[in-house]
């Protein structure tokens, strides 16, 4: 999976619209199917960025100095918090873990972070993307101080293209996809169904492994009507009433598959009738937590966020 660092505010600033700005830019990252990489902090436009891949189903994963963890306490929610002896080592760390480097608003951190990075790029001890939210012309200083060097021939124009600019979300995301070469996306919708604090899971013909019934969105039908299908493949029906919405969860295919990713967008229904799947299902099972290396890594997530919410044991 393809993670990005953002380096942005420990604060929110005074403006509102940055802050709506870096919100709609982190949800753009994220739904591209990006993991977060940022400094781990509790506050400010960190905090926001982190919220929104949480609530996107994406790892997150801070990178705190040891001297600021008594003043500025980590993020419990995330995936995975490192602590490191001081700023120059989570430089490192970020350098080496994320995929693309994207400035959102910030401070004299944020511009340290990023002109580092973009250094490195321009000596070519890395070649990942460096990108600035250029949104209401926040950088715009720094865009006219680099074109200042390139005409006092202190920086070539080619050098000086490497950190892109760009003056809004879209532009900025559109010139990402272009660069980034991303895994494919299969984005289906999943019935979770939970008896006796086990998960249900079944198998294909012809497949090694199980999985959480789910199928592939088709064209403009809604998750509604797509578990509805899935309803009448396992001879039940559902509910309309009584469904809900558990999550969204991605991981690489099975068998580690980097250029292919499963999404599974996740429902829960009450349902009438016997469960019993037709066309090419194999073999069904319920399974509990302890047998989740059956299933795929997506489904494992799953399983994952049903434990944490004692769902299945």
């Amino acid at each position: 999976m393809h993670s990005v660092a953002i380096f942005c505010g420990a604060t929110l600033g005074n403006d509102p619209k940055l802050v709506e700005s870096a919100r709609t830019m982190c949800q753009g990252l994220a739904e591209m199917g990006l993991n977060l990489i940022y400094g781990g902090g509790l506050d400010g436009l960190m905090r926001e960025a982190a919220n929104i891949f949480l609530e996107e189903g994406r790892d997150v994963i801070g990178i705190r100095p040891e001297h600021l963890i008594p003043k500025e306490p980590p993020d419990p929610r995330i995936s995975k918090m490192m602590i490191v002896r001081d700023m120059f080592q989570r430089k490192l760390m970020m350098m080496e873990l994320a995929d693309l480097f994207v400035a959102l608003p910030g401070g004299a951190g944020t511009l340290d972070e990023i002109l580092e990075i973009y250094t490195h790029r321009k000596l070519q001890y890395i070649d990942k993307i460096c990108a600035v939210l250029n949104v209401d012309e926040f950088y715009q200083p720094l865009a006219d101080q680099m074109n200042h060097m390139v005409s006092k021939g202190f920086l070539t124009q080619e050098s000086n293209k490497l950190l892109l600019f760009e003056p809004g979300v879209d532009p900025l995301l559109t010139s990402i996809k272009a660069q980034l070469n991303l895994p494919r996306v299969i984005d289906k919708v999943a019935m979770i169904t939970i008896s006796n604090h086990q998960v249900l899971v079944v198998k294909e013909e012809g497949k090694s492994h199980f999985f959480i019934p789910g199928q592939k969105k088709q064209g403009a039908h809604s998750d509604i009507e797509t578990l509805h299908q899935l309803g009448e493949e396992q001879s039940i029906t559902l509910q309309g009433d009584s469904v809900t919405y558990a999550g969204t969860f991605r991981g690489l295919a099975h068998g580690g598959c980097s250029d292919k990713v499963i999404q599974l967008t996740c429902y829960y229904a009450q349902y009438e009738g016997q469960i019993s799947p037709k066309n090419n299902i194999q073999e069904t099972k319920w399974i509990n937590f302890e047998q989740r290396e059956l299933v795929g890594q997506t489904d494992r997530k799953v399983l994952d966020w049903l434990l944490q919410h004692q769902l299945i044991k």
